[in-house]
């Protein structure tokens, strides 16, 4: 009982099929050669990509109202509604003729707003000065009957002074 082992039962324990053979290596395949381009070659790219991202970063914060104001919908989480809106009335009442600035413009104290006809305000301006010379034509009238009142008084005088000198 020793240990021999036969020619049958050694081909039994070795493989006979040594499996796939293994692939020789290649040689790594040539990089095709880049020229240098320089430090501008480099990062043109990239600056275009910051030169397109201020572009838009620019347009957005100067558009933005107009953007956020002129949407169709006007949506909001909260409910709540925060506007800069600001009531205009004018002294005196007429018709628009112009308005001389844009949804959203700043404007200073001061600056036109709008134009309004001279056509109300000239009717409203005839009638007032039509009322002043109605006014001083009633003056002149009280004092034409004040001196109408006076004459008569004096008039009654010299008839009462001259009824009580005949008997004298």
């Amino acid at each position: 009982m020793g240990s021999t082992v036969s020619q049958q039962d050694h081909t039994a324990l070795t493989p006979t099929d040594p499996g796939p053979a293994p692939i020789p290596k290649a040689a790594p395949a040539a990089k095709p050669s880049r020229p240098a381009l320089g430090l501008w070659g480099r990062f043109t790219i990239p600056l275009f990509a910051v030169h397109v991202a201020l572009g838009f970063v620019a347009l957005a914060t100067l558009r933005w109202n107009e953007w956020t104001g002129n949407a169709r919908i006007q949506v909001t989480d909260d409910a709540y509604i925060r506007a800069e809106l600001t009531r205009l009335s004018s002294r005196i009442a007429g018709e628009v003729l112009t308005v001389a600035f844009n949804d959203f413009q700043s404007v200073k104290k001061g600056e036109l707003l709008v134009q309004i006809g001279p056509a109300d305000y000239q009717a409203q301006v005839d009638q007032a000065e039509a009322g002043v010379i109605g006014a001083q034509a009633a003056v002149d009238n009280l004092s034409n009957q004040v001196e109408l009142q006076y004459a008569t008084i004096e008039q009654a005088e010299a008839a009462r002074s001259s009824a009580g000198s005949p008997g004298d």
